[in-house]
């Protein structure tokens, strides 16, 4: 059962990277953030950010895209451009910390994917096709 296991998390991975590689990245490099400091020079989350975000990793248990369990709630388009979003559940993605990164940024957290949604959702059904 582990073996299984291990192997569907390998081969969930490899497809990640294998997308990331081939999809996503050309697409990450005309997406830059434009005032990374914001975050770095910590700019604070808005009231409720931590209760809803707890919230949603309860309420969705497994990566949006490969299924893992979720370590993150990713904002679509990002709060300190769109601070009005910020806890808009419509903007809130939930992901793994590998997906997070690799779909939720492109591989950069100077970036982010503003199509991460459909990403996402498309990776997730070819991993389940590919259970069946």
């Amino acid at each position: 059962m582990i073996n299984a296991i291990l192997a569907f998390s390998i081969g969930v991975l490899t497809a990640v990277g294998a997308i990331y590689l081939l999809c996503i990245l050309p697409y990450c490099a005309f997406k830059p953030r434009r005032d990374m400091g914001c975050l770095a020079a910590g700019k604070p989350r808005a009231p409720g950010w931590e209760a809803l975000s707890r919230q949603l990793r309860s309420d969705r248990p497994e990566c949006e895209c490969c299924g893992l369990p979720t370590t993150v709630i990713h904002h679509v388009l990002p709060f300190h451009v769109h601070p009005s979003l910020e806890l808009d559940r419509t903007n809130l993605i939930a992901l793994c910390n590998e997906c997070h990164f690799r779909i939720g940024h492109g591989g950069s957290f100077r970036a982010w994917l503003p199509d991460c949604r459909r990403l996402a959702a498309t990776i997730r059904a070819a991993i389940l096709a590919r259970s069946e």
